[in-house]
């Protein structure tokens, strides 16, 4: 039986992050120049420092090196939030950390298309951007579509893409005769949705 195209698109949007957060690792193991640390510490930020909003990743674009701090070995930033206008103490994690230290090393934290508050559309071409200067894999979907799968794989979840949520209810509501969208997938498309 043919699948539902949902089936296949959806189900390419739930694997799509894991290539980038291999590739990204893969990536860090070559040498990078100063544009491409940054870049890199920007990634890292969003994939495991828990710059996991539009807010955060505007104030992030903003961050300037006096807003870094080491005490007692802890690195941490003050962000300042555009929306609520209040600051927030950043604790990176570890890789972002060291990512940043070493960006640093290199004098004062200069972005390298200038600091600016930053709309959603201004924020997801930067996101492109920096996908494109650590040649890594585009991500095919929209910004908080990509901030909500990071969050929910830091959280242990399983990532479901919002069309896949809202197709799997409709399916079941229109009562096609199959059970659950995942009937439709192979033996082995269900194997590797098992493992996300």
């Amino acid at each position: 039986p043919e699948r539902p195209s949902f089936v296949r698109r959806d189900f390419q949007l739930l694997t799509r992050l894991r290539p980038i957060e291999a590739a990204f690792l893969d990536r860090l193991g070559s040498s990078l120049d100063s544009r491409q640390r940054y870049h890199a510490f920007m990634l890292s930020a969003v994939l495991n420092g828990g710059i996991l909003s539009t807010e955060r990743l505007s104030a992030l674009l903003g961050l300037s090196a006096d807003a870094v701090q080491m005490i007692d070995g802890v690195l941490w930033a003050t962000l300042n939030l555009p929306v609520s206008g209040s600051p927030l103490r950043w604790y990176p994690d570890a890789l972002t950390a060291t990512l940043l230290t070493k960006v640093l090393e290199n004098g004062p934290l200069l972005h390298p298309e200038g600091n600016v508050r930053a709309g959603r559309a201004v924020l997801w071409s930067r996101l492109e951007a920096t996908l494109n200067t650590l040649e890594l894999p585009p991500w095919r979907g929209e910004l908080n579509e990509l901030l909500r799968a990071v969050r929910d794989v830091a959280r242990g979840k399983r990532y479901l893409g919002s069309n896949v949520a809202q197709n799997m209810a409709l399916s079941n509501v229109a009562g096609n005769g199959a059970a659950s969208p995942f009937d439709e997938l192979s033996p082995r498309e269900l194997e590797v949705a098992m493992l996300l």
